[in-house]
């Protein structure tokens, strides 16, 4: 069954060149690959406004998407809004190298200046999970049909 959605998987690892820059890879589900530095993690400058969601999530970007970067999003907007409606799963996937990156409030980013306001994880469009591989290929789906489900519930 072909995917509703287009999909971006965005991997950021640490590099030995500075150590508040990240390397970040992103890739789009019909192979197109984006690859470069963060700009330096301020995180000062994140604490300043960590209870303002749209500086927040736009001193995120800002961070993320520097450089070459800024083109990935245009790129995954374009392909979701082509192919799939508008539809764009986006995961992130913070290597145990980068461990400082997983206390960061990703689901606030605002990726693209032109939306404004709108972190992409409160748009049903844009669904964003934190991206974990397993350590083992994944189960084959369910072959048999039907599948038989015991439900229980309680009269509050």
């Amino acid at each position: 069954m072909p995917s509703e959605y287009a999909d971006l998987l965005i991997q950021l690892a640490a590099t030995n060149a500075h150590p508040t820059v990240y390397q970040v890879t992103a890739e789009l589900d019909d192979g197109t690959v984006f690859s470069g530095p963060t700009s330096p993690l301020d995180e000062a400058a994140l604490n300043a406004v960590a209870q303002d969601v749209v500086g927040y999530g736009q001193a995120l970007r800002s961070f993320l998407f520097a450089g070459e970067l800024a083109q990935v999003w245009p790129a995954a907007r374009a392909r979701a809004s082509a192919l799939f409606a508008g539809r764009l799963r986006v995961r992130l996937r913070i290597e145990p190298s980068a461990a400082t990156l997983q206390r960061l409030a990703w689901e606030k980013l605002i990726p693209d200046g032109a939306s404004g306001t709108i972190p992409w994880s409160t748009s049903a469009r844009t669904p964003f999970s934190r991206y974990l591989p397993l350590a083992r290929a994944e189960a084959p789906p369910v072959g048999e049909r039907p599948l038989r489900v015991l439900v229980a519930m309680a009269s509050p």
